[in-house]
């Protein structure tokens, strides 16, 4: 996936495929390449043979709201103190800073 690494996949349609950014390095069109595609052809494809193409099927098998399981915080007060108290709880209590 990085540096030449590649992984192949299989699995039914519809499905959702994530990829990490920076995955392909970013590659600027050449001069020659702009000219060719001003007079390439733009083929139109049409949907007449959609209805017979096979259709894939989606299966829900769970759905459900997600527990709560972190309880949010109000810092109340002037904007200062609000933000050193936020710092100080991310700072001592969950040792993000």
């Amino acid at each position: 996936l990085e540096d030449g690494w590649f992984q192949h996949i299989e699995m039914p349609l519809p499905a959702v495929l994530t990829i990490q950014s920076g995955l392909n390095k970013l590659r600027y069109a050449t001069l020659m390449g702009i000219k060719k595609a001003k007079t390439k052809e733009i083929r139109v494809i049409t949907l007449d043979g959609a209805a017979e193409a096979p259709q894939a099927s989606a299966v829900i098998e769970k759905l459900y709201v997600p527990e709560k399981n972190k309880q949010g915080q109000i810092f109340d007060g002037d904007p200062k103190a609000a933000a050193a108290k936020l710092v100080e709880k991310l700072r001592f209590e969950a040792r993000v800073l």
